[in-house]
């Protein structure tokens, strides 16, 4: 084979697997961006149990895309009243300090929902029952706008 032929096969070789690489790091970006959604349900009286469900946010992500095109019309019929609010939410949601915004406890219960590092958290312990939920609120954000699009859009 002719020198300019190999050239051109390794810069063509080359270009394909640097191509290849950048959408995987993309990709993978994408879903490291998107975080996890977790669900914690412990229960620890006599016949307890503890489940946890844990789904990444790029799930979520998915779905928002989804959405404006699965939504029934009588769905979004019955959103649409609060598309406004979901919009004005999604916006808020991009700005929320890692704070406590709601926290009570009384003796054998305790209500907990904070934002942590871009993730809002929910914690409910009530007796031997314990509820931990974690958002992803990039995620969330995405799915509110999608939702409140959705709800607007006309058939």
């Amino acid at each position: 084979m002719p020198r300019p032929r190999v050239t051109l096969a390794a810069v063509l070789v080359a270009t394909l697997l640097l191509t290849a690489g950048g959408v995987v790091v993309l990709a993978a970006a994408e879903v490291w961006r998107a975080g996890t959604f977790v669900l914690s349900v412990r229960d620890e009286g006599p016949n307890g149990a503890r489940v946890a469900v844990v789904v990444p946010g790029i799930v979520a992500t998915l779905a928002a895309v989804a959405i404006p095109f699965m939504l029934p019309d009588e769905a979004a019929a019955r959103i649409r009243p609060a598309a406004p609010a979901m919009r004005a939410l999604a916006s808020e949601l991009a700005g929320l300090p890692d704070a406590v915004y709601v926290a009570v406890e009384a003796p054998g219960e305790r209500v907990l929902i904070a934002s942590r590092g871009g993730v809002l958290v929910i914690e409910v312990d009530d007796g031997p029952d314990h509820v931990r939920l974690a958002i992803p609120l990039h995620a969330a954000r995405r799915v509110l706008r999608s939702v409140a699009f959705a709800a607007q859009r006309t058939r």
